[in-house]
């Protein structure tokens, strides 16, 4: 198992399935129970989310409390990349998570809880991002291992990112990076880390270096054959270029990310569908605008959670408005700020939010009450260009 280990470190994850496989036979019966989890992890470190949760789920009863532990929250992950974790069952992992962070049995075990803690959609909200940060320790402890020291280092460091301190998220991330690079760590941990800097050049309107940063990222993920992952690299390159206006460099990272994409219910289809709809759009491809629309318009998915939803009809609206369909337009924005989705459900698209709430109220002769909305949002949480469109 030693071996499938240092594979996975180095970026071999293939290597390391090769050898769990073919070894699993030979193993002691003692030992099967951490192999089997161990092969989950490597099945995870290529983006095979679905397979590995069906192991974890044949193992999760077996081995000792710590063990356990493990294979619960290597569910959690895979669970999370699948997008099958709504809110209700987001909400009971609140305790859980917090709790295996400050007292899982071992440091392996409570990193592992720091990475999933700060990788579900829980980190959306403040509330829970204050109980992860109360959770976790001041610094790493010592005797952790590399990989173990930089999962610490990222979970503080998405809830500084979320909670609006991308200098500080920045640095850490930075720290995190150079520290997998000193031990040529080169698994899907590095990769992610290097997304969490494009992330956060994002964050800071600095789309042109989040852009080399995001085309980095495919490469590493592709490297290591991870087809979730480098979609949503490909993904996040076409949102630079959106903003970058480079509408051919948009429709072709667009379409990567949707071939990549094994997943229609994740955040990357619909962000690259909504991506080359507009791209399409602004240039006056009525037909193709259209067809790109249509995959993620009405009605609502029910395997979406909310925040999705709402992103999908503000991002509809703006779709129709470049189309000219006005009406449309007001439709899709209504079905985006009312009833259930009256309240902002990410800071993601807080700007696309504001923008439409404050376009509605103005037609409604509302905007006092819209701007009474529009206050309570924390905009320095929100990216750049979300900043000035909410402005």
């Amino acid at each position: 198992m030693s071996g499938a280990r240092e594979a996975i470190r180095h970026g071999a994850p293939h290597e390391a399935e090769l050898a769990l496989r073919s070894g699993m036979p030979t193993i002691p019966i003692g030992e099967q129970h951490a192999a089997s989890i161990l092969l989950a992890e490597v099945l995870q470190e290529l983006g095979r989310w679905g397979e590995s949760l069906l192991i974890l789920r044949e193992e999760a009863h077996e081995g000792d409390d710590d063990m356990q532990a493990r294979s619960y929250l290597r569910m959690v992950l895979a669970d999370t990349h699948l997008g099958t974790l709504d809110q209700r069952h987001l909400e009971p992992l609140r305790g859980n998570l917090c709790r295996l962070i400050r007292e899982g049995q071992t440091i392996p075990t409570r990193a592992l809880a720091a990475l999933a803690a700060s990788s579900t959609d829980l980190m959306r909200y403040a509330e829970y991002r204050d109980r992860i940060f109360e959770a976790l320790p001041s610094s790493p402890p010592p005797d952790a291992s590399t990989e173990e020291t930089v999962q610490f280092i990222l979970a503080a460091a998405k809830v500084k990112y979320y909670s609006g301190d991308t200098d500080s998220s920045l640095r850490d991330t930075t720290y995190a990076l150079e520290l997998l690079a000193k031990e040529r760590v080169s698994s899907s941990l590095a990769v992610k880390t290097h997304a969490g800097i494009g992330a956060i050049l994002c964050a800071d309107g600095e789309y042109h270096e989040a852009r080399i940063a995001f085309a980095t990222n495919f490469a590493m993920a592709q490297k290591i054959d991870n087809k979730d992952l480098a979609s949503r690299a490909a993904g996040n390159v076409a949102v630079c270029d959106y903003y970058l206006l480079n509408l051919q460099g948009l429709q072709e990272w667009g379409q990567r990310a949707l071939a990549l994409c094994e997943n229609p219910a994740s955040y990357t289809y619909l962000q690259a569908e909504s991506l080359l709809a507009r791209g399409n759009a602004l240039v006056g491809d009525r037909g193709n605008a259209a067809k790109h629309l249509q995959r993620f318009t009405p009605p609502p998915r029910a395997d979406w959670p909310d925040w999705m939803q709402q992103a999908a009809w503000l991002a509809a609206a703006d779709v129709y408005l470049l189309l000219g369909r006005i009406d449309d337009a007001a439709r899709m924005a209504r079905l985006g700020t009312s009833g259930e989705f009256e309240g902002l459900l990410s800071m993601g698209y807080c700007g696309r939010y504001s923008r439409w709430v404050a376009t509605l109220a103005r037609t409604a002769g509302l905007q006092a009450e819209a701007l009474s909305r529009l206050r309570q949002l924390e905009l320095s949480k929100c990216d750049a260009d979300d900043r000035v469109e909410a402005f």
